[in-house]
């Protein structure tokens, strides 16, 4: 019997809860702000936009040296 894969919505959201976990690890957030609203906070630049993508996708293919490089791209907000 082949094992039970995650469907391809709940995979995505597993890995855009990690790669928002991993950023908050690295960016500290304040204390008051929601997940979503720093998650908004993240990705009002382009920049982060385009990293946040490459880690979840790298997340995504099992290649975690691209996961944190791409994680390392993130620019933290401003507090």
């Amino acid at each position: 019997m082949a094992p039970v894969r995650p469907s391809r919505p709940l995979q995505f959201e597993q890995q855009k809860q990690q790669v928002l976990k991993a950023v908050k690890e690295k960016c500290a957030p304040a204390s008051h702000l929601s997940d979503n609203d720093f998650a908004n906070n993240v990705l009002a630049t382009d920049g982060n936009k385009n990293a946040v993508r490459e880690a979840t996708l790298a997340k995504e293919r099992n290649n975690q040296k691209s996961y944190q490089a791409a994680i390392a791209k993130i620019v933290c907000p401003a507090k």
